[in-house]
């Protein structure tokens, strides 16, 4: 098997390795370890969007509007939740942060 990286940054994605038909696919163990990393991301991230919510909700309740920041926040916390999704279901090879960008 031969081994090649195809990264921006070497440490930034797994580990490319060529099967038996010469096409570059991560691999299997490695992806799998990515994938438990972005299971807990998800679980941790509920979290996260409970005390947006939270937060939001108490903004309006007491200035009369939600925090700018939260709602901005909250905006690319969904995109990125998106590409941790598509990553998991095998849709993108790309992991996401913090292995790429912060969706803008």
């Amino acid at each position: 098997m031969n081994t090649t990286t195809e990264n921006i940054n070497q440490h930034d994605q797994p580990e490319k390795v060529e099967d038996g038909n010469g096409d570059n696919k991560l691999s299997h163990w490695i992806r799998l370890a990515y994938m438990i990393f972005f299971f807990i991301v998800l679980e941790l991230a509920k979290t996260v969007v409970l005390l947006l919510a939270v937060a939001s909700f108490l903004a309006i309740i007491l200035k009369g509007n939600a925090l700018e920041q939260a709602v901005k926040f909250g905006a690319t916390l969904a995109t990125y939740l998106k590409e941790v999704i598509l990553f998991l279901t095998f849709n993108e090879e790309q992991a996401p942060w913090p292995f790429s960008k912060w969706p803008d």
